[in-house]
C-alpha cells in the first residue's frame, strides 16, 4: 500500500464530509462542546446564583454576589481589640490606616462611622533572606556560588536578620473592633 499512487484528484486522496458541532456567530468550531461555544461567542451571562440580578460581562462575576462573598468572608475572620498602633486595612482594598485621626478623616470624608468600616489588623513584613539559589538558573549543573559571593551573601544574610524590623505591612485575616477612644 505504501507504494500505491495516488493524485491529487483522485476520489482516494480525499472525501467530502459533513461535521456537525457547535460554532459561535464568527465560526469558531468547538465539536459538541456547547458551552465553551456559548462562552466564547458571548459577551455577557446571567449570575447562576440569582437569575434576577443583572447581566455582567463573561469574563467578570455577579457584583451583588461577590460583594455579598466579601461580606462573608470578612464576618468569618476572627475579632480582635484593636491597639491603637497597629496599622488596619480596610478589607479587600489598598487603603491602610495607620492611626485613629486617619479613620476619623476617612470618615469625615465618607460620611461613614468606623463601625461601618470592614478594617482588618494588618501583619508586618520584614526583609526575605537571600538563599544560593536565588541565582540557580544562572549556573551550570556542576557550578557552585563563588565563595566571596557566597561570604557576601552570608553577611547580606546577617544584616538583614540583625535588623529585624518591619519595612511594611499586609493585610491579616483577623477583624477590627473598637476601644474606646473611636468616633463612633
Amino acid at each position: 500500500m505504501a507504494n500505491k499512487v495516488i493524485m491529487y484528484d483522485s476520489p482516494e486522496a480525499a472525501q467530502l464530509v459533513t461535521v456537525t458541532g457547535w460554532a459561535t456567530k464568527d465560526g469558531r468550531f468547538f465539536g459538541d462542546n456547547e458551552h465553551l461555544a456559548r462562552y466564547a461567542g458571548s459577551t455577557h451571562r446571567r449570575c447562576d446564583n440569582n437569575k434576577d440580578h443583572a447581566p455582567y460581562r463573561k469574563n467578570a462575576y455577579c457584583e451583588p454576589c461577590a460583594a455579598a462573598k466579601r461580606i462573608e468572608v470578612f464576618n468569618a475572620m476572627p475579632v480582635v481589640e484593636w491597639d491603637g498602633e497597629t496599622p488596619l486595612n480596610l478589607f479587600d482594598t489598598d487603603l491602610y490606616f495607620y492611626d485613629l485621626e486617619q479613620i476619623n478623616e476617612h470618615c469625615f470624608e465618607h460620611e461613614v462611622t468606623p463601625s461601618k468600616l470592614q478594617l482588618v489588623l494588618c501583619e508586618p513584613v520584614s526583609m526575605y533572606l537571600f538563599s544560593e539559589d536565588y541565582w540557580e538558573d544562572c549556573f551550570a549543573d556542576y557550578v557552585d556560588l563563588p565563595g566571596e559571593i557566597q561570604t557576601a551573601l552570608n553577611d547580606l544574610n546577617a544584616a538583614i536578620e540583625e535588623h529585624g524590623k518591619t519595612v511594611s505591612w499586609s493585610p491579616g485575616n483577623k477583624r477590627v473592633i473598637y476601644g474606646r477612644g473611636s468616633c463612633d
